[in-house]
């Protein structure tokens, strides 16, 4: 009786390890064919914006066929994948982000920066980001990356560019730089443009100081200047009208004082 009751806890425990282990192995294999699904959405997208690389190509130029050649269902896979590791996309500051039709910034591609983030998806290194709900990722956070990004793009191509007249103490910027950004953008940063420009960042000779510009770009990336994209450029000037005009009140009466003052 005792070796029965022995054996039977023995095969029931057994049994009970065997469906747990082969359990686990099915659930790990089940999961890991989903992540290789998952990763073949997002390669099938990065060899779309890959095959446009050359050429000086920039990834608006695969707007169309990328949002054409992919469903919905598979870009909510893997957009938020592709931002975080470096693909550039963009959306519209006054509206809410769309999956259906994907934007992407104005970039030159490169080949072999998408060839690496191809090997980083196969190898596995990106399953956890497959997870990530892509409305809500985006809502948070589209608006401002995007606005550091024109920062820095104006940074590099236009204020690396200007000189500083310092007999007339104002900024000479490249000619026709506004060309070079739509009107939303040369709005959404005006008032980033009007801050960042301080003789600081010039040397004697006029042009800009050797290394300002990556300080520049690196204190953008830190959120250092994300203050600026919050302020509507009719709101700064009126704001700084007034302070202006306040300061030349205050001037004004103080000097008054004085004047009485030395009279008595």
């Amino acid at each position: 009786m005792v070796v029965y009751i022995l054996v039977t806890l023995i095969s029931g425990a057994v049994g009970a390890w065997i469906g747990t282990y082969y359990g686990a192995q099915f659930s790990a294999k089940k999961q890991e064919q989903r992540n290789k699904e998952m990763r073949n959405m997002a390669i099938k997208g990065l060899n779309i914006l890959r095959k446009y690389s050359g050429k000086g190509n920039t990834y608006d130029m695969a707007e169309a066929e990328f949002n054409n050649s992919l469903s919905v269902a598979e870009k909510r896979v893997f957009i938020v994948a592709l931002h975080k590791l470096g693909i550039p996309i963009l959306a519209a500051s006054f509206t809410k982000f769309d999956i259906q039709s994907i934007h992407f910034e104005r970039t030159i591609i490169d080949r072999d920066e998408i060839s690496a983030i191809i090997n980083q998806m196969e190898l596995g290194y990106c399953d956890k980001l497959f997870y990530i709900d892509p409305e809500t990722y985006f809502s948070d956070n589209i608006r401002l990356n995007t606005l550091r990004s024109i920062s820095k793009r104006w940074i590099n191509e236009v204020f690396a560019n200007s000189v500083l007249d310092r007999e007339n103490e104002r900024i000479i910027y490249p000619d026709k730089w506004f060309e070079q950004f739509t009107w939303a953008e040369n709005l959404n940063i005006a008032v980033f443009k009007e801050r960042i420009g301080i003789k600081g960042y010039f040397a004697d000779n006029g042009k800009i100081k050797e290394g300002a510009i990556k300080e520049i770009c690196s204190d953008i990336d830190r959120g250092l200047w994300d203050g600026c994209f919050y302020w509507d450029i009719e709101n700064y000037n009126n704001v700084t009208a007034t302070n202006s005009l306040l300061n030349t009140a205050i001037t004004q009466i103080l000097s008054q004082q004085n004047f009485f003052n030395v009279v008595k």
